[in-house]
């Protein structure tokens, strides 16, 4: 006779490396991180998507409210500074998420347009058609 199935202990925790087979790969995680001063970066780094065509989801908490500008770049082309939340200031330690379409090809960056420690700043490249 057939055995019946062990039961579920639930989803399995994900490790780091086995982000991308969830279709979301975590590109920058700051916690608590240092105040980048006006108009500066705030990733040491410049981020470039993984694939093709994808959606980088930013979700970030200031400590002073500011706009919230992406720096897309690409090589031999000026940098273009592209405001989050309709150019409208985010209020102070309160979280918030945006999604927007990325392309290889392109690196991406972060500024505040007024110096104030970053809480939070996640930047997640979701891979698939749902974000």
């Amino acid at each position: 006779p057939m055995q019946p199935a062990a039961p579920s202990l639930g989803p399995t925790p994900h490790k780091e490396k086995d982000m991308a087979a969830d279709n979301i790969i975590n590109h920058a995680a700051v916690h608590e991180g240092s105040a980048p001063g006006a108009n500066t970066d705030i990733l040491s780094s410049d981020i470039t998507p993984s694939h093709g065509v994808s959606c980088f989801r930013v979700t970030v908490q200031v400590t002073t409210a500011s706009v919230l500008n992406v720096m897309v770049k690409k090589t031999g082309n000026t940098t273009q500074t592209c405001a989050l939340n309709n150019n409208v200031a985010l209020v102070a330690s309160s979280l918030s998420t945006f999604s927007f379409g990325c392309v290889s090809g392109q690196d991406y960056n972060f500024q505040v347009e007024t110096d104030g420690q970053i809480d939070i700043l996640q930047v997640d490249e979701v891979l698939g058609g749902v974000i």
